[in-house]
């Protein structure tokens, strides 16, 4: 209970000095909270892009890693059918000689 009493008697008597000792009008006071509300704003919208920006460059390294598996699929299978492509040229070649 004393801690409460305490807490609270703290509370009014650090806003009565801060309302004597402010060095701006209220409206001015006023303002510049809602401009830092604004800047509270920002700091949220700039946290949901960073998450974004995350999840985006995750996906993009899985897409990325699937087209390389993809691209490693077709150039073997690629390189299979141009020896077989080669060879076919060594005997035709070999045949015109």
């Amino acid at each position: 209970m004393r801690f409460l009493k305490g807490l609270i008697f703290g509370s009014l008597v650090g806003g009565v000095i801060g309302l004597f000792t402010a060095k701006k009008p209220g409206k001015e006071l006023r303002e510049e909270m809602a401009a830092f509300g604004g800047f509270r704003e920002s700091i949220a919208e700039f946290n949901e892009a960073k998450t974004r920006l995350a999840q985006e460059v995750t996906t993009t390294k899985q897409t990325a890693q699937e087209i390389k598996r993809d691209i490693d699929e077709y150039k073997f299978s690629l390189e299979a059918r141009l020896d077989v492509i080669n060879k076919q040229i060594d005997k035709i070649k070999s045949n015109f000689s």
